[in-house]
């Protein structure tokens, strides 16, 4: 084939590559259609190389090798304690045993399987390049085809504190390890809990009390079962809010951001509750839907404007905190706690940002006044006491 090239360091000693610059001057292939941005780039292509290939891929004998750095592997000379087959590529009486390359490993196992066309690859998106990019590249070269696979799935690897799961970085958790501490059905709810598409962090839904949460789904689904008995759902349902809110308050104290999907997966999962007993109607929203003109969507309307107003007032809040500017903090407090309750809107002063939300005005100035009286009776005690 014009797409390979052999390196010959002695007679039983040689690499064959793929030559992708050739590759990509051929009018009916294109290299690197995943991840172009990753060839062009030299930077770019070394940093992909070195998490898609390793260290050793990228060293400066590797690439006095190569014609080009994104050039790879097809077949290696084995070393010791490696597997190791004949190859046609030895000189004179010299048999060169060796192995094949990485990638076109899964391209020979796939087309010999599926033939030259494939509909649907899957793989974990830090796959893409170069493995998932070479993979292409070989088996376009071989069928001369300027087509292989119709669609990639490309799903969310799972992480260990932060980390990619993997037995080169010895932090794997094998699945007979994750059963000593959790059911399968609790694994399985796990992972539907997260897309299929996002990273999952192993150690994340630990700390985050995965039991409490998956004890709370399936105690959900038993009351269902159980002659539809509502009554524990609520109840199940109010626990479950309980844990998403000591969650953001703990992650609060400790200055960290909390995981906002994983929150947004219990708020759509509580409304679609909400939606099946007829509590609310089916929508796009979360929790409980404003009443309003249907023709208009309010919220998409007013809340740029008030996510403005709440920025420039959290500004001003902590420009009056710096110089101790007593008035204007008050009259911070009265745009929260007396002008907006007004007109429906709430906001909720936490530690790194302002919550902005449109709400019921009646609710908002129930919640108003059960304030004022609680701090009125909380006066007159200091009062009684300080007589």
């Amino acid at each position: 084939s014009t797409f390979i090239y052999i390196c010959s360091f002695s007679c039983w000693h040689l690499q064959v590559y793929f030559d992708t610059k050739t590759f990509e001057a051929n009018p009916r292939h294109f290299y690197a259609k995943l991840v172009p941005e990753a060839y062009g780039d030299l930077e770019s292509l070394e940093k992909n190389m070195r998490e898609g290939e390793g260290e050793l891929s990228i060293t400066s004998e590797k690439l006095m090798q190569k014609r080009s750095p994104s050039d790879f592997a097809l077949w290696k000379s084995s070393k010791g304690g490696e597997p190791f087959w004949s190859s046609p590529w030895g000189k004179e009486d010299f048999i060169v045993f060796g192995r094949p390359g990485w990638h076109i490993e899964c391209s020979v196992m796939s087309t010999a399987i599926c033939g030259p066309k494939l509909d649907i690859h899957a793989g974990g998106f830090d796959l893409k390049f170069p493995h998932h990019d070479n993979e292409i590249a070989q088996v376009e070269a071989y069928y001369d085809s300027p087509h292989w696979v119709n669609y990639f799935l490309h799903c969310g690897t799972l992480r260990i504190a932060g980390m990619k799961m993997s037995k080169s970085l010895k932090n794997f958790i094998t699945i007979r390890e994750a059963l000593q501490q959790y059911s399968a059905r609790q694994l399985r709810l796990l992972f539907l809990m997260h897309n299929w598409a996002d990273v999952l962090d192993f150690s994340f839904l630990h700390r985050f009390c995965p039991m409490s949460v998956l004890l709370l789904l399936y105690q959900i689904h038993r009351a269902l079962c159980d002659s539809i008995d509502t009554r524990t759902v609520i109840e199940k349902l109010r626990e479950l809010i309980g844990i998403g809110n000591a969650y953001i308050n703990e992650k609060e104290k400790e200055n960290t951001v909390p995981n906002c999907l994983l929150l947004r997966n219990i708020a759509s999962y509580m409304t679609h509750m909400f939606a099946v007993f007829g509590v609310i109607h089916r929508s796009d929203e979360l929790g409980f839907p404003m009443e309003r003109d249907l023709s208009v969507d309010k919220e998409a309307a007013l809340m740029p404007y008030l996510n403005t107003l709440s920025n420039f007032r959290e500004k001003i809040r902590n420009i009056a905190k710096d110089k101790k500017i007593v008035d204007i903090l008050e009259e911070c407090d009265r745009l929260r706690d007396d002008i907006l309750p007004e007109l429906g809107v709430k906001l909720e002063d936490k530690l790194h940002c302002t919550i902005v939300k449109l709400c019921d005005r009646e609710t908002l100035l129930q919640e108003r006044e059960q304030k004022l009286t609680i701090q009125a009776a909380k006066r007159e005690v200091s009062n009684f006491n300080a007589s």
